[in-house]
């Protein structure tokens, strides 16, 4: 996984590889300054990374959500008024509308 980091949005950007193998997920920058990211098809993970973008915090990794919860990939995370939101794009036939 890669990470993109820059002072302003119109760049600069630089590219900082990311030493795990997560996957479709999502970043939260909590309000103490930790950095979350969600992941996984199914059964949803969290891990805390390093907060120099550089690695996993080890002993950090935990299922959030178990498998069989209709949870699907591309996981976003938000927290809205004291409350945390987990968004996920579930493809599998048998559960679409």
């Amino acid at each position: 996984m890669l990470v993109y980091m820059a002072k302003d949005p119109k760049g600069p950007w630089r590219c900082k590889p990311l030493n795990t193998k997560i996957y479709d997920l999502s970043v939260l920058f909590a309000d103490d300054g930790k950095i979350y990211a969600v992941y996984n098809y199914n059964e949803v993970w969290m891990v805390e990374l390093k907060p120099d973008m550089s690695g996993v915090v080890e002993g950090s990794e935990r299922v959030i959500i178990p498998e069989g919860n209709n949870m699907g990939e591309g996981h976003h995370i938000y927290k809205i008024k004291g409350k945390y939101y987990i968004i996920s794009a579930n493809y599998a036939p048998c559960d679409r509308m």
